[in-house]
C-alpha cells in the first residue's frame, strides 16, 4: 500500500471497503468517520476525472475532504510522420474514460447522489 510506503502508520490508515460505487463510498466514509471523532481532517483520493463527481458525493453527506486528484492522462506529444498519419488507440480510450465520466456524473446527479 503506497500509504505504508510513505511511512504512514498502519493505526493512522481507515479503510472503507464495503462500497460497490462512489456514492456508497461516501455514504459508508461517513460512517467509518462517526466511530472516530477525533478525526478532524480527510483526504479524498481519486481519479482526477473522477473528482468532480466525487466532490459532490462526499459533499452531499455532510463531508469536505481535501481533495488529491491522481491519475492524470496526458500525452507525449511528438510530431513525426507516423504519428500525424497513423491512427492510435489512446484517444479512443480515452474519449470512452471521458463519456463514462460524463454519463456518471449527469445520473448521478438526477439521483441526487452530488
Amino acid at each position: 500500500m503506497l500509504l505504508r510506503l510513505a511511512g504512514v502508520p498502519r493505526q493512522d490508515i481507515l479503510l472503507e471497503t464495503r462500497s460497490r460505487n462512489t456514492h456508497e463510498n461516501a455514504l459508508y466514509t461517513k460512517e467509518l468517520l462517526a466511530q472516530h471523532p477525533e478525526i478532524k481532517r480527510t483526504v479524498l483520493i481519486t481519479s482526477a476525472f473522477h473528482m468532480r463527481r466525487a466532490e459532490g458525493c462526499f459533499a452531499k453527506v455532510g463531508l469536505q475532504p481535501a481533495l488529491f486528484p491522481a491519475g492524470y492522462y496526458s500525452i507525449d506529444r511528438r510530431y513525426t510522420p507516423a504519428s500525424l498519419l497513423l491512427p492510435a488507440e489512446e484517444p479512443l480510450r480515452l474519449w470512452g474514460v471521458l463519456l463514462h465520466e460524463m454519463a456518471g456524473y449527469l445520473v448521478y446527479k438526477l439521483l441526487g447522489y452530488s
